[in-house]
């Protein structure tokens, strides 16, 4: 077979793909990508305890994601705030950080906040995860039409999930969750 047969396919294939290369960053407890300059937080050191503000910033690039189960099994997590900056969260971002308690959002955030440490769209329309660490019973707010996948998992300690008759998509009967 020709050299250039060869070669030339590889040097189209490295060429298609090299834009594509997405490198992993590491600062302080964080693990993030850079896309368009903009960062996404992969991983976060799971030995880290305590109470946890997410930067607007890391290596000079905002942060606008947080990506799927980003933090997972951070056990000794008991509290974090998200930044302004963040706008797209992935599934199961906290799963798994059965220390969590709450989960904050800086008010200015266009795309989320939170409501006694759950955390929701901003328009409170989907409940996208409950913190591991929460105990006793939750009252899924009347405007939530949309659960997020495994919003409770890890969620032990949660004794009940109750719902109102106004809501329009979800029920409960005994303090468990159903759809309508």
């Amino acid at each position: 077979m020709n050299i250039k047969t060869r070669i030339l396919p590889a040097l189209l294939l490295a060429a298609v793909l090299l834009p594509f290369s997405v490198y992993a960053y590491t600062y302080g407890d964080y693990t993030y990508t850079v896309s368009d300059g903009k960062a996404t937080i992969t991983d976060f050191n799971s030995s880290y305890s305590g109470s946890l503000t997410i930067p607007s910033t890391l290596g000079g690039y905002p942060v606008t994601s947080i990506s799927y189960r980003a933090f997972y099994n951070c056990y000794r997590l008991t509290s974090v705030t998200i930044p302004d900056s963040a706008t797209r969260i992935g599934d199961e971002a906290f799963s798994s950080c059965t220390s969590l308690t709450a989960i904050n959002v800086s008010k200015n955030n266009p795309a989320y906040t939170s409501t006694n440490g759950v955390l929701f769209n901003k328009n409170l329309t989907t409940l996208i995860q409950c913190p591991g660490g929460f105990s006793g019973s939750y009252t899924i707010p009347d405007s939530v039409t949309s659960i997020g996948n495994n919003a409770f998992r890890s969620c032990t300690s949660l004794t009940a999930i109750n719902v109102s008759e106004n809501n329009p998509a979800y029920t409960s009967t005994n303090g468990v969750l159903f759809n309508k």
